[in-house]
């Protein structure tokens, strides 16, 4: 993937280009209990898959209190609204599949007779087009508070190569994150990050007719520490707890726990020449 981004004074806007590639393989059995004797129906596709990722996004920033800051770029409070648009790019795949029969006694994979195969059987489809939206309010010494809200159009993306009805998949976040003292001359808790968020939405897949929603919190922290060409970085740390529940009377529903660990560098004086060396 390779992205670029730029910014002229308020407005910043970037892109991304990517090419994805990789392989499924399935391999399926059916058994036939019913019926005595009868062999079972074994089945093996294996589908290599190329594409190209296309994003765009752009933020504009809304400076609040410019009578107040001596520099437009420096002020203390700002609006920052955003917004991403990608996807909809087309994926080939290339399918090999080969299909028979077997007796019970047979391991996993043998075939005791071949009944079809299928070599480089090519289909395109289409990846789900993908926006989302934001607004954030910022303290530049305390607080950051935002809202967004993301959307994947799964129903018309894939919906002829799978062969299967597909939800347009959304979700909605908020999040604050505050920091006592980041400037200041404190201790070192003083200039944590911490965070805290929340999320619903619901899944592009469907199960039973009805729709898979997704709902959970999160809670993290940003340690900062100082790298040699003294810039401060951060290692983050977060953990997010979740439930999906299928909607109607099916009564399904997964709780989930997720660890996030991340790090982030900010040392952008390698590329300025040294008036001393």
């Amino acid at each position: 993937m390779f992205s670029l981004g730029a910014n002229y004074e308020n407005l910043s806007l970037g892109a991304s280009a990517g090419v994805f590639f990789g392989q499924k393989n399935v391999f399926s059995r059916f058994r036939y209990v019913d019926v005595f004797g009868a062999f079972d129906s074994v089945s093996e596709e294996v589908s290599s898959l190329f594409g190209f990722n296309l994003n765009a996004g752009a933020i504009y920033r809304v400076v609040l209190n410019k009578d107040k800051a001596k520099d437009k770029n420096t002020s203390t409070r700002a609006l920052q609204i955003g917004a991403t648009i990608g996807g909809n790019t087309e994926v080939k795949s290339l399918t090999d599949q080969i299909a028979g029969i077997t007796s019970i006694v047979n391991s996993f994979n043998e075939v005791d007779d071949t009944t079809s195969v299928i070599n480089d059987q090519e289909e395109f489809f289409r990846l789900p087009l993908n926006y989302s939206l934001g607004i954030s309010y910022t303290d530049y010494n305390r607080w950051t508070f935002g809202v967004n809200y993301e959307a994947e159009l799964w129903d018309a993306s894939a919906e002829e190569y799978l062969n299967e009805s597909l939800n347009n998949a959304f979700k909605f976040s908020a999040g604050i994150e505050y920091t006592p003292d980041r400037k200041g001359f404190g201790g070192y808790l003083t200039k944590v990050n911490y965070r805290l968020g929340a999320y619903t939405g619901e899944d592009y897949r469907i199960v039973d007719g009805n729709t898979l929603k997704d709902r959970g919190l999160t809670i993290g922290l940003g340690l900062p520490f100082i790298l040699p060409r003294q810039k401060v970085s951060y290692l983050d740390i977060a953990a997010e707890y979740g439930k999906m529940t299928v909607g109607g009377d099916s009564g399904i529903e997964q709780n989930y726990l997720r660890l996030n660990f991340g790090f982030t560098i900010n040392d952008n004086t390698w590329f300025y020449k040294q008036k001393y060396q």
